[in-house]
């Protein structure tokens, strides 16, 4: 919250939902004026209000005059003109932006933001600024720049002075691709107290049957027409990032992207950090608002929706293409609960025929008593994993990589156990590589009061390197010789934090949607940095728009549960994965969660039975076929690992994910060349169909040929 609305406070919280205001010429204009940047045209139109609407005013001007007067005046109807704007490519006649005549296109507001558990960024609004004017248009070779003012309403005759803020609109070339149009909008208030921090745009460009896909993995449902989404990164496991109450966590990963693509190849994405808000509850238009004053994006034209993915593709940063043997090999299995436990289940698994590419071993640093997770040491754990070195010469031995799992959170270890281990909290507290709490300046607790847990601040350089030589190279690459590891945030960075980068404390909004992807980046130049690139694995489960470049992308291992509810599970993993692909995440996959519901002794029902082996099946058409075991599982679950008919299907499954490898290998080059996404709803090859126009039974794609 900035200084300046934290004063202003105490003022009331209006309606939360921007909807559009009215648009003023101040310019003089007689005439439409149409206005080309590089393939697109810029048109400012003007329309007069239909005679039976001028003739209602003229009536009621009449009327008020003579009662004021009492006397038979003659009242000429007035002329009223109005302005819309209207925005084309014109190679394909795409509309990429409109609005409705006498509605404004752009706005802004006072907002204060807060961050809980349940919705993370969310706007409190103080006030609407969605009166606006145009006041000039200047047409220059690139570009076109609208200037003007916005305020919250007319008093007297004139725009509200307390509420006023001026504009400027830029519509840009964009200098690398015809097919582009870059949209910057930036808002300053004329009154310093009070502050407009909140941008936006509305279009009237939509109907009712659009299709929005995209936004990263968190949608639960194909199309996000009807919703209203929020773009912030977060990693609760409840209702959140929506302000609909029907929308669920779709892929409960913590990676959100501000791009849609329509099924007709329309798109637009954000390039400011900022957490937004994609509003397409409306039939006949939409908006999209940024928590800052500035607003910047790229409208993209294209004949399909693949070709949209290609173009946002080529300016946001292609994938990674997957090590081979993670294609060649068969399942990645996750397990835990010691040496022995991790040997028995691969025994099992050996003696059915089962491929294995990988083992994840995610309590490598030991179990932490009565907190139901790992401890965040990032050492192993060597009485929980005695003979480490020889498990993971037995594994190699077999064809199978051994992955880990680490995340910037650090543990404060008991004392009572700090004796012949590496105090790694320490380390980082006597260092100040914490992330800070600005008002007693000292690190911040993710955790409780008598369990004390630092975050690593990712924009602090010196504790990056810290981070990559000391527990990195030293501690994962090194000790624990990982061949490969998930790397994940694991905590919502505070939007009132103090980071390095912003060391008052104010620019908090700019670090949300940024951190997760920061972190993915430190992993994966540790592994640049350690020469370990050509055997060396990462994926991520965190990040922002430009992640997907950096690593492989991964659904949360949290997503998976067994409860019936419409957009729970499976569903919400697969459209998890569909929206993923459509935002640059084209090798998202979603892990098989083997923690089910279940009494030890009884073994797990017929029900959770079922689940799993279908949520197997689906998982054998994705690019990684994953698994993992529900790391610290509650008193009421059990581990599906110990089903014998389950193991058998997870065989069967991974024979199958094993004998598509070749089929497999030319989509990952299509994600890396073209940017298509390995999972594909069925609207991106048959946009006509009717059939997958609804929201009937869930149906994909694996590529082009298999659906």
């Amino acid at each position: 919250i900035s200084k300046s609305l934290a004063k202003n406070a105490k003022l009331s919280v209006i309606k939360q939902k921007v909807e559009p205001g009215r648009l003023f010429l101040r310019v003089p204009l007689e005439e439409d004026r149409h206005m080309e940047v590089g393939d697109f045209r810029v048109s400012v139109k003007l329309s007069m209000v239909d005679q039976e609407t001028v003739e209602k005013v003229a009536k009621k001007l009449e009327g008020a005059n003579k009662s004021r007067n009492k006397s038979n005046m003659k009242v000429e109807a007035p002329k009223i003109t109005l302005a819309s704007i209207l925005v084309v490519h014109l190679p394909t006649l795409q509309v990429v932006w409109s609005s409705e005549p006498g509605v404004n296109f752009i706005g802004g507001a006072g907002i204060l933001v807060s961050q809980s558990v349940d919705t993370p960024c969310q706007e409190h609004f103080l006030w609407h600024n969605n009166i606006q004017t145009i006041d000039v248009i200047n047409h220059g070779k690139n570009d076109v720049i609208i200037r003007g003012h916005v305020s919250k309403g007319i008093y007297n005759g004139d725009l509200h002075k307390k509420s006023l803020a001026r504009y400027v609109l830029i519509l840009r070339k964009h200098p690398e691709n015809s097919q582009c149009l870059n949209i910057q909008l930036q808002l300053e208030s004329e009154d310093a107290r009070r502050e407009v921090n909140q941008s936006h745009f509305i279009s009237s460009n939509t109907s009712a049957t659009d299709v929005f896909m995209g936004f990263g993995h968190r949608l639960s449902k194909p199309n996000a027409k009807g919703m209203e989404v929020r773009v912030s990164n977060s990693s609760k496991q409840v209702k959140h990032g929506y302000a609909s109450k029907e929308m669920l966590e779709g892929g409960a990963g913590n990676l959100v992207v501000p791009h849609f693509v329509t099924a007709n190849g329309a798109s637009f994405f954000l390039t400011t950090p900022e957490p937004s808000v994609f509003d397409l509850r409306n039939d006949d238009w939409y908006s999209v608002r940024v928590q800052s004053s500035i607003l910047k994006g790229t409208w993209i034209a294209a004949s399909s929706a693949l070709e949209a993915m290609t173009i946002h593709a080529s300016l946001r940063g292609r994938v990674k293409k997957m090590p081979m043997w993670t294609q060649r090999n068969g399942a990645m299995l996750g397990l835990s609960g010691g040496t022995y436990t991790v040997r028995r289940i691969h025994k099992a698994l050996e003696e059915r025929g089962c491929p294995i590419s990988g083992v994840v071993i995610s309590d490598w640093t030991g179990l932490k008593p009565k907190a139901n997770r790992m401890y965040y040491n990032w050492v192993l754990e060597r009485e929980m994993y005695p003979n480490w070195q020889r498990l993971l010469d037995d594994l190699e031995s077999a064809g199978i990589n051994v992955g880990l799992y680490v995340n910037p959170c650090i543990d404060e270890i008991p004392a009572h156990l700090r004796s012949g281990r590496r105090y790694i909290f320490g380390e980082a507290e006597n260092n100040g590589f914490f992330i800070k709490d600005p008002t007693t300046r000292e690190s911040y607790n993710f955790g409780t009061e008598s369990a004390f847990v630092g975050a690593v601040d990712m924009t602090n350089q010196d504790a990056v390197n810290w981070f990559k030589e000391k527990i990195i190279k030293s501690e994962i690459l090194g000790r624990a010789g990982a061949s490969f590891w998930i790397a994940d945030t694991n905590f919502d960075a505070p939007i009132g934090a103090k980071y390095q980068c912003d060391p008052d404390g104010q620019r908090g909004l700019t670090v949300v949607n940024q951190f997760p992807q920061e972190f993915a980046k430190v992993n994966q130049d540790a592994i640049r940095d350690a020469g370990r690139e050509g055997d060396c694995f990462l994926f991520a489960t965190s990040g922002f728009s430009e992640t997907a470049q950096i690593v492989a992308t991964s659904l949360s291992d949290r997503v998976s549960n067994l409860h019936e509810r419409k957009d729970g599970g499976m569903m919400t993993a697969l459209n998890g994965i569909i929206n993923g692909g459509a935002s640059g995440f084209a090798l998202g996959h979603c892990a098989v969660s083997m923690a089910v519901p279940g009494k030890k002794g009884k073994g797990i029902s017929s029900r959770s039975r079922e689940m799993v082996c279908r949520w197997l099946e689906m998982m054998a058409f994705t690019t990684l076929f994953r698994t993992h075991d529900g790391e610290g599982f509650v008193t009421s679950s059990m581990s599906a690992y110990e089903d014998s008919a389950v193991l058998d299907q997870l065989t069967r499954w991974s024979k199958v994910y094993k004998a598509l490898a070749s089929y497999r290998q030319n989509l990952l080059s299509e994600a890396s060349f073209q940017g298509w996404p390995v999972v594909r709803h069925p609207l991106l090859h048959y946009p006509e169909n009717k059939h997958f126009l609804g929201e009937g039974e869930p149906s994909f794609m694996l590529g082009a040929s298999l659906y």
